[in-house]
């Protein structure tokens, strides 16, 4: 229980990682020895829905895809779970039976 919280927090981590990682700055960029480059001139490409109104299809394709990413190796990780827990009890099962049938050629030979 407590892995799947761990693992869930680091796929959000990741997510809002990649999410505002790849967000366009707006930040001055630097003008080395240029003193006559004026502020307006420095600052990086500001991308807006007048610029390009597909942007904000574009992020939104993209956040739910690394989404259904995340979440598909969320439910893989929790199905394997799941079949190791009824591999472990098979073995318990089949052994337990194994056990009954050689305490029962015990008692008849």
């Amino acid at each position: 229980m407590l892995r799947t919280r761990v693992t869930a927090l680091a796929v959000l981590a990741a997510l809002l990682l990649m999410l505002f990682g790849s967000l366009p700055s707006t930040r001055p960029v630097s003008a080395a020895g240029d003193p006559g480059t004026r502020a307006e001139e420095t600052l990086a490409p500001h991308y807006s829905e007048e610029s390009d109104p597909n942007l904000g299809y574009l992020l939104a394709v993209y956040t739910v895809t690394w989404a259904g990413f995340f979440g598909y190796i969320v439910w893989v990780s929790m199905r394997q779970r799941a079949v190791r827990q009824e591999i472990t009890y098979l073995k318990r099962l089949l052994d337990a039976q194994n056990e009954m049938a050689r305490s029962e050629a015990d008692t008849d030979g």
